[in-house]
């Protein structure tokens, strides 16, 4: 699909979309946003469900321990992030394929595509968000716990981390009624409504 400035015009050729360098901007600013935001939000929680906590000391070894912890804490919580992407694809009906790419050649990211199964609108955003929805709501409602102040980070990193995915999903919003998503993991193939398929 190509615009010359006047109206669209919708051919049954699918559009690849590569998220590009001014993605990888968008990306990055609204990934700062989300983990300051995450960040304030999960230590407010923390704070209100345990009064009296000001905070807690470690030795070096316990830092040493803490740090490899969470590392692969964080490993965990991307792995399972596109577990769940893929549990919704599979759910709408897809066969998840997963991977690693790296976008606009500067961003490294984890991915799960659904190959050769089309979303309309509705699905696809909720195969986008369903990590970052449902993540987001077991990683609150864990921090209440008395170990939960371990989270607070790992919690604010995830949410920094699903900035691709809000990114994704403003480009599927914006896209015209009836177009379908392919996502191919490095990039999204965009079905116009045209498509007899």
């Amino acid at each position: 699909m190509v615009s010359t400035g006047g109206p669209v015009e919708c051919t049954s050729a699918p559009v690849e979309w590569r998220p590009g360098p001014g993605a990888v901007v968008a990306m990055s600013l609204l990934g700062v946003v989300l983990f300051v935001v995450g960040l304030a939000g999960f230590v407010v929680l923390f704070a209100v469900t345990h009064p009296g906590v000001t905070g807690f000391t470690v030795g070096t070894s316990e830092f040493l321990v803490g740090l490899v912890a969470y590392g692969l804490g964080l490993a965990a919580l991307m792995a399972v992030h596109e577990l769940v992407h893929g549990v919704a694809v599979r759910l709408y009906g897809g066969r998840p394929t997963y991977g690693v790419t790296m976008i606009a050649k500067v961003l490294p990211a984890l991915t799960t595509a659904h190959p050769g199964h089309r979303f309309g609108r509705g699905r696809y955003v909720v195969v986008a968000l369903a990590p970052t929805v449902l993540l987001t709501a077991i990683l609150a409602a864990l921090v209440p716990l008395p170990w939960g102040g371990w989270l607070v980070l790992p919690a604010a990193l995830h949410l920094s981390g699903c900035s691709g995915d809000l990114v994704l999903v403003w480009k599927v919003l914006t896209q015209p009624r009836g177009t379908r998503f392919e996502d191919q993991g490095a990039s999204l193939l965009l079905h116009p409504a045209a498509d007899p398929a």
